[in-house]
């Protein structure tokens, strides 16, 4: 197959998908400093432009997997790519448990811990569910028509349910309508997958592509304005607006994507590629910095604090995947039956 040719958009959104999810949880942790507060509109802001992070990966993941031009066989799949991060999940979620046992000696939390993981890697089953999907939804890519039909259907069982249930009232009748139609875990977001693919294949006039990058902009907007509206009432953080499904996050995600493919339409800079590679060990790892800041009481409510909490985290993060690579590309090595041909 010669040598394997990267798609430079593809890593800077893996790069800007790195730098927000970091920025996600660092910021949710200041906005539980105190909400109504300046510390905490900005924080909120912050937060709100990260909200697509997570599931941008899922969508370069599409992009890569359903790629009509590649050759992706389901056995070296299962063997390879499924295999690896199935062994990936397993080796977090118990170091995450050991961790908890150590910290906590709190069995329940422990076990929890090792079965479900960690808060962040629900990211790593949903992935896994869409490996499994790939043999499936390939054949359906070869018909423009199906890909479109899927994801109308998407649109209205998953992102409409997603938008409209958690701001209806608890037990309402428009909201056990609604969550009739909501299908959770990887049934909830496999489209994200198909979205990439699907948008890394279509052409976009300039105007067209400004549209979405606009889109995207102004859901942002409605993010923030929209979690502060439901919140300072409250008294307390409501996510509504940030549901990973849901209609704003959708069109951020999408909004950034047409972004990343318009201007960096490329082969990669080394230092993009880099922070590429390094993507996921940071993504398993930071909350493990994060934990220590927290720990240490070095998050205050100013913009200083956390400009200096996040370069930490981030940088320490950055370190720990430049080793980890090295454990990971012997992992590749285990499981990989032959020559490798899907990234």
């Amino acid at each position: 197959m010669g040598k394997k040719t990267r798609v430079g958009y593809f890593d800077l959104l893996r790069l800007i998908g790195c730098l927000l999810v970091v920025a996600t949880h660092v910021t949710s942790k200041y906005m539980d400093l105190g909400i109504g507060t300046a510390n905490w509109a900005v924080m909120n802001t912050i937060n709100g432009f990260t909200r697509a992070a997570v599931v941008l990966f899922i969508m370069i993941s599409g992009a890569l997997f359903l790629d009509p031009a590649r050759t992706i066989e389901p056995r070296k799949l299962l063997r390879h790519n499924v295999l690896h991060l199935a062994l990936t999940l397993v080796l977090w979620n118990v170091l995450y448990a050991a961790m908890e046992l150590v910290l906590t000696r709190n069995w329940t939390t422990v076990r929890d811990t090792l079965v479900l993981g960690p808060f962040h890697l629900w990211f790593l089953y949903v992935l896994l569910g869409c490996y499994l999907l790939v043999p499936v939804l390939r054949p359906l890519t070869k018909q423009p028509h199906v890909v479109n039909w899927l994801l109308a259907l998407a649109f209205i069982f998953v992102v409409l349910p997603s938008t409209v249930v958690p701001l209806l009232p608890a037990n309402s009748l428009l909201q056990r309508f609604f969550a009739e139609f909501h299908l959770g875990g990887v049934g909830q977001l496999w489209f994200y997958f198909l979205l990439g693919h699907a948008l890394h294949h279509a052409h976009f006039s300039r105007r067209q592509s400004v549209t979405l990058i606009g889109l995207g902009l102004l859901a942002t907007i409605g993010i923030v304005v929209g979690t502060a509206a439901l919140s300072l009432p409250a008294h307390h953080l409501d996510q509504a607006f940030q549901a990973n499904a849901g209609l704003l996050v959708l069109l951020q995600a999408c909004g950034l994507f047409v972004l990343g493919k318009r201007v960096y339409d490329r082969q990669p800079s080394r230092f993009v590629a880099l922070f590429a590679d390094l993507a996921l060990p940071i993504y398993l790892v930071h909350p493990v910095f994060l934990g220590l800041v927290l720990k240490l009481g070095w998050i205050k409510p100013t913009l200083l604090s956390f400009v200096g909490c996040y370069l930490l985290i981030f940088a320490a993060a950055f370190v720990f995947a430049l080793g980890y690579r090295v454990f990971d590309n012997w992992l590749r090595r285990v499981t990989l039956p032959a020559k490798r041909s899907v990234a």
